[in-house]
């Protein structure tokens, strides 16, 4: 945790209580650098304790990367250890919701390379080379053409292939694809990642196998793994050395695309709480929890990152989700998503936590993050 004695010197006291402050609140601000700003807001009737990064956006001196865990798709762990894994970290906060075996509920985008793709009702932040931000139901697609050939889509991404299924994989799923033998397997060599996701993918056809299955995966290989007459049909007919064209689809205005997260549900749309009867119903959305949220507001051009703690009396207990969409609304977003929250909900400025998870103040491992790294990096 930051001491905040150390840090008093450089505090702005903008909200001691009484008339000024709705509720009686104390709110502390401190700019940690150029274009970035970080507020507590301190709730004293209800308890809650707010952190909040406020980020100029688009901005000239920091970017957001959509992080995965460790190397791999099931991999978890705490917020400091991924933040420290990025070169010109200087904030972070938990991503998106995550299975019992660590992979992520929706899809995932990290500098142009698609980690996941998502479940349907899931819907992500997402953000482009040029500084736009989607909250969206954004389900990526993906289709490829080798040469000679007619164009195939692509069931998934990243996950155990189905019946009749032709599914991508690369290095983040693992050491191997873990595929039965009953498919056809081409090992690609990509030539280059694009910069922005949803632009073409060349790759070379190095290998076309129909016997074994749970091919090795590096980070120069891709597997195109099919199963079913025919889309293994398909595969066969691709022989070493042709050039296959991969294209990846948001659905998006605008193929630049950088990076992707999975959020749920959106709260806020046109500055307006979208949060529907059926979903405030269940134990998830009414229920005081530890929150998580991004939300951006265009009028002021900042991106704005929200931790709640919560489950500890005295101190903090939480919002439901109507508290929390209302919450970003009065901090100006016309647009809002939640993230995961409960034990996951953390927030790191440089190589601290500064907000106080409920796990009894530990870290719990996650799956991804959204984390503001230099532009320079």
């Amino acid at each position: 945790m930051l001491k905040f004695a150390k840090w008093l010197p450089l505090w702005i006291i903008l909200c001691s209580g009484g008339s000024g402050c709705t509720g009686g609140e104390t709110r502390e601000a401190e700019e940690i650098a150029s274009e970035l700003k970080y507020i507590r807001i301190i709730q004293h009737a209800v308890p809650n304790t707010i952190h909040i990064l406020e980020l100029d956006w688009p901005s000239t001196r920091w970017t957001v990367k959509a992080v995965k865990a460790g190397d791999h798709i099931y991999d978890t762990e705490p917020l400091t250890k991924v933040a420290a894994s990025i070169p010109g970290t200087i904030a972070a906060i938990n991503g998106d919701f995550f299975s019992q075996e660590g992979s992520p509920s929706g899809a995932l985008v990290s500098d142009g390379v698609w980690i996941k793709n998502g479940a349907e009702i899931w819907s992500s932040v997402g953000f482009t080379q040029s500084g736009r931000v989607y909250f969206e139901a954004i389900r990526p697609s993906a289709h490829f053409k080798a040469t000679g050939e007619r164009v195939t889509s692509v069931q998934g991404v990243n996950r155990p292939r189905l019946d009749n299924e032709i599914i991508l994989y690369n290095d983040y799923y693992g050491r191997s694809t873990a595929t039965n033998n009953f498919g056809t397997e081409v090992r690609l060599s990509v030539r280059k990642i694009p910069e922005a996701w949803d632009r073409p993918i060349e790759a070379i056809v190095r290998e076309v196998d129909s016997a074994q299955g749970d091919h090795p995966l590096d980070d120069s290989t891709w597997i195109l793994s099919g199963h079913g007459a025919a889309n293994m049909q398909r595969l066969r007919r691709m022989r070493p050395g042709m050039v296959v064209r991969i294209d990846m689809e948001s659905g998006l205005p605008h193929r630049d695309l950088r990076q992707l997260i999975g959020a749920y549900p959106v709260l806020v749309r046109e500055k307006k709480s979208i949060l529907d009867g059926a979903l405030l119903n269940k134990e998830f959305a009414r229920n005081a929890n530890a929150r998580t949220a991004i939300g951006y507001s265009e009028a002021r051009k900042k991106l704005i990152l929200v931790c709640v703690d919560g489950k500890q009396a005295n101190y903090s207990v939480g919002m439901n989700l109507t508290e929390l969409a209302d919450l970003m609304i009065a901090l100006g977003c016309e647009s809002a998503s939640n993230l995961d929250g409960g034990g996951s909900t953390a927030m790191l400025i440089r190589d601290r936590l500064v907000n106080r998870p409920s796990d009894s103040g530990l870290e719990r491992p996650i799956s991804d993050a959204l984390v503001i790294v230099s532009a320079d990096n």
